[in-house]
C-alpha cells in the first residue's frame, strides 16, 4: 500500500533580488509519511521546511520532483442548484451545507476551508479530525458569526487560523507571484474558469439583490 504523504526528489528554486539570484530553498528531497505515523520536519530558520509543506498542500509548484497527498477534496455549496458552479474547480464530491455535517460523519477531515462563517463554522468542528485545521477565509452568511471558543479547540484538537488575502497582499505583493504562476496557465489551458457577468452601473441594484441571493457563481462587473 502506498503512503498517504509522499515527496519524490522535491526541488524548489527561487528567484529573488532585481538580479534574478537563484535561492535554492528545497533539493532533492524525498520521504513518505505511512498511515498512523507523526512526522516532523525539523530545521533551523530557512531550511524549506515551510516550502515543502506549501509543495506538498499544491500552493508551491515544485521546480522538480513530484509530491502527493492522498484523500478527497470535498466542496459545499448552498444549495443544489449551485453544484453545477463547481465542475471547473475538480472537487470529489460536493455536499450542500446542510447536509456536509451528516454526510462527513465517517470520514474525518483534516483540513476545512470556511469563507463563509456562521453555523457551518461552528459545524466544522463536528468533522475535523484529531490535530485538524479550519483555516477562515471570510464570513459570507447572513448569520452573525458564532464564536468558537479556546476550550472547543483545545478539547478538539484542533486549529484555527484566519487569512484576509486582500491586506495580506497589500503589505506582501511578492507573495502573491506563486499563486499567480500556478492559477495562471490553468487559466489559460481552460482546466479553470472564472465566469464574469457585466451589469451597466443602472443594473447596480439587480447586482446587489443577486449577491444578497446566493445568485452569483463567479464575479460581477458593472460598466460604466
Amino acid at each position: 500500500m502506498q503512503a498517504p504523504v509522499r515527496a519524490d526528489a522535491l526541488t524548489k528554486t527561487y528567484r529573488v533580488g532585481f538580479w534574478g539570484r537563484r535561492v535554492r530553498a528545497v533539493e532533492d528531497l524525498s520521504f513518505e509519511v505511512r498511515a498512523g505515523e507523526i512526522f516532523g520536519l525539523l530545521g533551523p530558520n530557512g531550511a524549506g521546511k515551510t516550502t515543502t509543506l506549501k509543495m506538498l498542500l499544491g500552493f508551491v509548484k515544485p521546480t522538480s520532483g513530484h509530491a502527493w497527498i492522498s484523500g478527497n477534496r470535498v466542496g459545499t455549496v448552498s444549495s443544489r442548484n449551485r453544484i453545477k458552479d463547481t465542475v471547473h474547480l475538480g472537487y470529489d464530491e460536493v455536499l450542500t451545507s446542510d447536509q456536509f455535517v451528516d454526510a462527513l460523519a465517517d470520514q474525518p477531515v483534516d483540513v476545512v476551508v470556511d469563507p463563509v462563517g456562521g453555523d457551518i463554522r461552528t459545524a466544522t468542528l463536528d468533522v475535523l479530525a484529531p490535530l485538524g485545521r479550519i483555516l477562515l477565509l471570510g464570513h459570507a452568511a447572513h448569520s452573525p458569526d458564532t464564536p468558537v471558543t479556546g476550550d472547543q479547540l483545545w478539547l478538539k484538537n484542533a486549529g484555527l487560523l484566519g487569512f484576509s488575502v486582500g491586506p495580506y497582499l497589500l503589505a506582501n505583493p511578492a507573495s502573491a507571484r506563486p499563486a499567480a504562476e500556478q492559477v495562471m496557465p490553468l487559466l489559460g489551458s481552460g482546466h479553470l474558469t472564472l465566469q464574469i457577468d457585466e451589469l451597466s452601473l443602472t443594473q447596480a441594484a439587480d447586482a446587489h439583490q443577486r449577491l444578497e441571493a446566493h445568485q452569483v457563481p463567479g464575479r460581477l462587473v458593472l460598466t460604466v
